[in-house]
């Protein structure tokens, strides 16, 4: 199986992405590193980002309109990492 894990730090600067091949050696779980990007926040959302954070105050639609933001930008950053670390097979 080919995997693609991400995540964003507390810098919130940008998406890393690490993919590998997943595969069962008898009952043993082998893991096969594919490679690792970083994709930049662009600059609204992390603007954005930061104003949100304490101590700043914020609201629930901010924090719906930052969620949304910040899953598509992680979406950008899984089909970037198929593309480029996994030839377009990850499961």
């Amino acid at each position: 199986m080919r995997v693609i894990g991400l995540m964003s730090g507390t810098s919130y600067d940008a998406i890393d992405a690490a993919a590998a091949d997943l595969t069962l050696d008898g009952d043993t779980l082998v893991l096969t590193p594919l490679g690792m990007i970083s994709t930049a926040y662009d600059d609204g959302l992390r603007a954005a980002l930061a104003e949100a954070l304490p101590p700043a105050g914020t609201t629930l639609a901010a924090v719906c309109r930052l969620e949304t933001r910040i899953g598509q930008a992680f979406a950008g950053a899984a089909v970037r990492a198929d593309r480029e670390l996994c030839g377009g097979r990850a499961t």
